[in-house]
């Protein structure tokens, strides 16, 4: 058993037996407290980068929209702004992360590194020499205390025993059925615990009295290493006060990164923005403002005429497929007069043809679609040109 288990302290005081633990226990909290903080700033940081990547993406998002979208003129600008004012506080976000994590979180790993040391075995150097010193403050005193618990004992046991064979004395002094050579054996037994509470008392006082001249120097030795211990966490705690404000710092974008510039320039934008010169600008490019080539009376001319049968020999070629035949030349071969209405080259074709397009439907559908846009561009394009031959004829 340990001297501390030896005796029940009689109070929460510092001053027991082994109540100095606490004190070590703080200086250790002190380390553990370093990763605790470097946790909350990390943790911090963490999400500055989530925001900071969420309004870039927002801010990506809803430009990619404008870019495509119907919006015009200055209040196209102005929904740009915005987005403007996301990109740069997300680059503001961005650096708060970079400064709490590459910054102050290793200024305080550092200092935590400098200032907790650790042994081979991975214990706390400083830990180890403040319980260490504690003990041996507290030892002589201990031993001491311990003297003072046993006499205290020894004196009420033996006070206990000289009450109990006082009143056994007495009693028998009233029972007739003792004899007198007993009451003497109890009178010699009272005697003997008499001397005996003496002797114990003695003691017992005499180990107060050392106890109670050593108290100062008792307390003496223990404030010196309680000093040390309050010396090592008042510079923790400066240190962590520095370095709160270093993270209010970092945290108040407001000041540090002239956030108010942004907000300046966004209101800027939302101030010059005006609808009637995005009106009237509309208007032009799109609008009742734009410029039209009204009809208006033309003279016929020959120069006119010309251009018309000019158009009519293109659009029969046209209508013809687009092929212009300019030459006829007689063939002999045997294989190409089967091309005949009545030959068998056709007809093998077009039985070809019909197991092709029963094999690539897909293929033969996109064929007459695009076969099907052409033959109608070209049909237009006769059209109006039919139309305008008989606009200069009539």
């Amino acid at each position: 058993m340990s001297e501390a288990d030896y005796v029940e302290p009689s109070s929460d005081s510092f001053w027991e037996i082994g109540h100095y633990k606490r004190t070590v226990k703080r200086c250790e909290d002190g380390y553990k407290l370093c990763n605790d903080i470097v946790q909350m700033i990390s943790e911090r940081a963490d999400l500055e980068k989530a925001y900071s990547k969420s309004l870039k993406a927002w801010s990506k998002k809803w430009t990619d929209y404008l870019q495509k979208g119907s919006e015009y003129g200055t209040m196209k600008n102005t929904w740009l702004a915005s987005l403007n004012e996301a990109d740069k506080l997300s680059e503001i976000h961005l650096t708060t992360h970079n400064a709490l994590n590459d910054e102050l979180n290793r200024e305080i790993k550092d200092w935590q590194k400098h200032n907790y040391p650790k042994t081979i075995v991975n214990q706390l150097k400083i830990i180890k020499e403040y319980d260490e010193d504690f003990k041996k403050a507290q030892k002589p005193w201990s031993k001491k205390y311990l003297l003072v618990e046993k006499t205290k004992k020894e004196y009420h046991s033996a006070y206990k025993s000289f009450q109990s064979a006082r009143v056994h004395c007495q009693n028998s002094q009233l029972d007739p059925q003792i004899s007198s050579e007993q009451r003497k054996k109890l009178e010699d037994k009272v005697e003997k615990y008499k001397k005996e509470v003496e002797i114990t008392k003695s003691k017992y006082q005499q180990a107060l009295d050392d106890i109670n001249s050593y108290n100062s120097r008792y307390i003496e030795d223990m404030n010196n290493v309680y000093k040390k211990c309050d010396l090592f966490e008042k510079e923790r705690l400066d240190f962590f006060i520095q370095k709160f404000h270093k993270l209010q710092s970092h945290l108040n974008i407001y000041e540090k990164m002239n956030v108010a510039e942004i907000y300046n320039e966004f209101m800027r934008v939302i101030k010059s923005t005006n609808p009637e010169r995005d009106l009237a600008n509309w208007s032009k490019e799109y609008g009742s403002g734009m410029p039209m080539n009204w009809p208006t009376f033309e003279e016929y001319s020959e120069q006119m005429k010309q251009i018309a049968k000019n158009g009519k020999k293109i659009d029969s070629g046209e209508i013809n497929g687009g092929v212009t035949m300019t030459s006829i030349k007689p063939i002999e071969d045997a294989d190409t007069r089967s091309l005949s209405i009545g030959g068998e080259y056709p007809q093998r074709m077009a039985r070809n043809d019909k197991l092709d397009r029963n094999k690539n439907k897909k293929t033969n559908k996109s064929l007459m679609r695009s076969m099907s846009t052409r033959l109608s561009k070209r049909f237009n394009t006769f059209r109006k040109r039919h139309l305008l031959i008989l606009l200069f004829y009539n």
